[in-house]
């Protein structure tokens, strides 16, 4: 049963270990993390211990509705990170004890769900993949310089040069463009991939709807490229033109064509597994 203030003691040893290896990794006393851990448990007792503990751990992929009603319930940003840790807690505590890796799993899983949308996530793997272009453009060019260059040096640098290739690294300098500018990502980075521990705190919810943003923008106009780019509609290798194309019409056309692409392929897939089912 649960009362206020009180853990399964078969909970307890399992939660200090814990609070010990955090507390080796932030540099703070073991005894502070546990006192901050049970301090936060009453402070919001009428949710933590609202109901009887589980004989048993049942940890559901998501969170209940109770979970998200109180997690909604966050006044700051900092309140927010509290109610989480709570929020998983809770999910990881039962009459059997306190399952530490379970814990760590939700934190982590959770915590970065929504980070793949972040454009300062996006931006900084648009970033690495531009370095690795620059890189092996700079190391051709300067092997091609040499009186007999390789035939895998010659090779290289034809491949490079390929109108199909120019043009798949001309975009993706464009995408990271619009990242960095339209996304906000210029000049940030982040290795936390943690909604409720991100270094630019509320501006990750910013971050996340503007990546999200570009990233269903970027999706249509890949398919563009690769499926319709005939006649050209936009010129995908142009920040300016793209972001033209934005707001005269053109991205719509081309976002309502990709949308028809996908209806017809869900239809072809749906007659053909019902023909498999016959």
């Amino acid at each position: 049963m649960k009362v206020p203030g009180k853990i399964p003691k078969k909970a307890v040893k399992p939660l200090m270990e814990y609070c010990k290896k955090l507390g080796e990794e932030t540099g703070k006393p073991p005894a502070e993390v546990f006192k901050e851990h049970l301090e936060l448990m009453n402070k919001h007792a009428d949710y933590f211990f609202s109901d009887p503990w589980p004989e048993k751990l049942d940890r559901k992929f998501r969170f209940s509705y109770e979970d998200m009603e109180f997690l909604e319930g966050a006044e700051s940003y900092e309140e927010e990170w509290d109610r989480f840790t709570l929020a998983c807690l809770r999910r990881n505590i039962s009459m059997e004890g306190f399952n530490s890796l379970g814990f760590t799993q939700d934190n982590r899983f959770h915590g970065g769900h929504w980070c793949f949308k972040c454009s300062v996530c996006r931006a900084m793997e648009l970033r690495r993949q531009a370095k690795l272009i620059e890189d092996d453009m700079r190391e051709i060019e300067e092997k091609m310089k040499c009186e007999n260059p390789s035939l895998s040096t010659r090779k290289r640098y034809e491949h490079n040069k390929r109108p199909d290739v120019v043009r798949r690294h001309k975009m993706l300098f464009v995408e990271l463009k619009f990242y960095e500018e339209k996304g906000k990502a210029k000049g940030k980075s982040c290795n936390v991939k943690d909604e409720f521990k991100c270094p630019y705190g509320r501006k990750s919810e910013k971050l996340i709807e503007k990546g999200w943003v570009i990233y269903t923008v970027w999706q249509h106009i890949h398919w563009y490229d690769c499926f319709e780019n005939k006649p050209s509609i936009i010129d995908v290798t142009s920040y300016e033109d793209v972001l033209k194309a934005l707001g005269d019409g053109r991205w719509e056309k081309i976002e309502k064509e990709h949308k028809k692409y996908i209806r017809k392929l869900d239809a072809k897939h749906r007659s053909s597994s019902y023909r498999c089912k016959l």
